[in-house]
């Protein structure tokens, strides 16, 4: 029997069964088993960073600064970032107190940290509330006993320890993080420590609960997206330090005959110090420096009944949740001071149902909708539905999907006294994808066809000097993915994403969206203590922007990264990567120059 691991909706991990093409498949974008047999999964590889993990997905795209540290971003099918919802372990660790509405920075999160991420793509408000507009990702820790030790040029180092203690039933897992990393010569640099714990065990009548918990420290110095970066902005460097602290909470209680409760807590809170110098001429459309700090809370609780039969499948639950942000700051333009402080909160309750019906001849129907209220607001629906069939021999799968999503104003848009509007109304998407999933042999394709429609979209206005609900967005793409073996010690992973975007029907496209990007990474096992792996990243022209620049049109660029590893044997493995191998010169934003050359050896020891 194989198994499929389903992530739910707010952290909790089901087993159920699935057909043989289905036996990797895990899956974020549905609370109940599904057999249809593509995977939303990447495990993290030895030696990637998170960027890398990203990139190899098909329909995503990260924006970062070109160097490892750097603040990065994640844009799923081509939406902004703010639009998709990041959880560790289950725990929402977005932070809607900040500038960019939510957006999570995932300079935050180490690539020796993660054993994987998952991506779920489309609207997702009816799985995960306000704000999966474009989809949703999950990271999970590797908590698996070992010490490893990374050392690179311009004094970069990262140490990570990991063990385990057995305690009855119950296992104990921890882990500790130090390191440094960037490229001073680029003006970019990050220190990040983590400690991180879970707790899991068995309780009575075969109930299963799981304790994590983790605090992160960063301290980042580098460029704001809009100054220019190294090349053209005055060479002042923004300096922010970030403190997270998070846990989560998740326990299944099975009912017989198929049913169970899950309980899932979570709680997250980031203290933020930041100070960001002033970008050109304040009074004469540039943006004056900035000084603040702020601070952003979030609780949540989660419900969730489930029964499974040989027909019809279902989920029905409840979800409460309390958000507050908290920023004091003052805008410096030279000669005056203007304050940049407010205080907002929310509190919301969900309701939301999920089903699964088994049609017979290969074909499922499934639906979900799920009603939020605000405060005073009015309650709020999201929706999700798909036709799926799959053939009898398990090498043919069809979907076809369709959703509405929602995502209520951030507090930064609210509340900011300069731009900040409290009459903001909900960003909206609505679309679907098509699918197709085929297994020839041990070779698997994956083909995505997408379009979405987003409506209200915040932006800001220059006649009111206000944030309003304005644009509408239209974007469609197609994705492919195909991965396998060549022989016996040849693997091969590719994708290829392309991309459309229409602004209200204007000219001008979004920024930062290349439309087109692909994927080739190839792993060689001459022997079993040997292993060459190649990783190629294409991102083809894109627009992009500075104050000091304005409008620009950016070059598509190739990167290799090479990794050899050598295992000794008991746990002990040896690697090197050669980052940017073909030293290949590009802007990743304008002005914002990408290492060249680099390399990095890691030893690590696992038991």
């Amino acid at each position: 029997m194989k198994w499929v691991w389903v992530l739910c909706s707010a952290g909790a991990l089901t087993a159920v069964t699935a057909p043989a093409f289905a036996e990797d498949v895990v899956i974020v974008s549905t609370r109940l088993k599904t057999a249809v047999p593509w995977s939303e999964h990447r495990a993290a590889k030895d030696g990637q960073s998170v960027n890398d993990v990203l990139e190899g997905v098909p329909g995503l795209t990260v924006l970062d600064g070109g160097v490892a540290g750097s603040r990065a971003e994640l844009f799923v099918r081509g939406a902004d970032a703010n639009f998709t919802p990041v959880l560790i372990e289950g725990v929402p660790v977005h932070d809607l107190g900040d500038s960019r509405g939510g957006a999570f920075d995932f300079s935050t999160l180490a690539g020796d940290e993660i054993s994987g991420v998952t991506v779920g793509q489309g609207p997702l408000s009816a799985l995960y509330g306000s704000g999966a507009l474009a989809g949703v990702v999950t990271t999970e820790i590797d908590l698996q006993p070992q010490l490893r030790l990374s050392v690179s040029g311009d004094e970069e180092y990262a140490v990570r320890l990991a063990g385990d203690v057995g305690l009855g039933d119950w296992t104990l897992n921890g882990a500790v993080r130090h390191g440094e990393d960037g490229d001073k010569n680029l003006g970019q640099w990050r220190t990040l420590s983590t400690v991180t714990a879970k707790l899991t065990g068995a309780t009575p009548r075969d109930g299963r609960l799981s304790l994590f918990v983790r605090a992160a420290n960063s301290d980042r110095e580098g460029f704001d997206v809009a100054s220019g970066g190294i090349l053209y902005s005055n060479g002042e460097q923004q300096h922010i330090q970030d403190k997270d602290r998070l846990a989560g909470l998740s326990f299944r209680q099975p009912a017989g005959d198929g049913r169970s409760v899950n309980v899932n807590l979570a709680a997250f809170r980031r203290d933020q110090d930041q100070y960001s110098p002033a970008i050109g001429d304040p009074l004469g459309g540039g943006t004056p420096a900035t000084v603040q700090t702020s601070s952003f809370d979030r609780i949540q609780a989660t419900a969730t009944y489930r029964a499974a039969g040989q027909r019809v499948d279902y989920a029905a639950g409840v979800g409460l949740m309390r958000e507050q942000g908290e920023v004091d700051g003052v805008l410096d333009f030279g000669f005056f001071a203007l304050p940049s402080s407010f205080e907002q909160d929310r509190s919301s309750a969900g309701v939301f149902g999920e089903g699964l019906v088994r049609l017979g001849g290969g074909f499922s129907l499934r639906g979900g909708a799920r009603v939020d209220a605000r405060d005073n607001d009015k309650a709020a629906w999201s929706h999700r539905a798909s036709l799926e069939w799959q053939s009898a021999d398990d090498r043919l799968a069809l979907a076809g999907t369709w959703g509405r999503s929602l995502k209520v104003p951030s507090f930064y848009a609210l509340g900011d006294p300069l731009v900040g509007s409290p009459d903001l109304q909900p960003e909206e998407s609505e679309g679907g994808d098509v699918r197709v999933a085929y297994r020839f042999g041990d070779a698997r394709l994956t083909v995505a066809a997408h379009s979405t429609v987003y409506r209200n979209l915040i932006d800001f206005d220059f006649a009111t000097f206000k944030l309003v609900n304005r644009d509408k967005v239209e974007i469609s793409g197609v994705d492919l993915g195909l991965d396998g073996p060549i022989g016996q010690r040849v693997t091969y992973e590719a994708r290829v994403s392309t991309l459309t975007n229409d602004v209200n029907g204007s000219e001008d496209g979004l920024l930062h969206r290349p439309d087109l990007t692909a994927a080739f990474d190839v792993i060689w096992t001459p022997s079993p203590e040997w292993t060459v792996r190649l990783d190629n990243r294409y991102v083809g022209k894109r627009a992009s922007n500075s104050i000091p620049t304005g409008d620009v049109r950016l070059k598509g660029y190739v990167r290799s990264d090479l990794t050899v590893g050598y295992g000794f044997g008991d746990g002990l493995a040896l690697s090197a990567r050669i980052g940017n191998l073909w030293d290949s010169e590009y802007e990743t934003v304008a002005g914002f120059r990408a290492r060249g050359r680099n390399v990095t050896v890691s030893l690590r020891k696992r038991w």
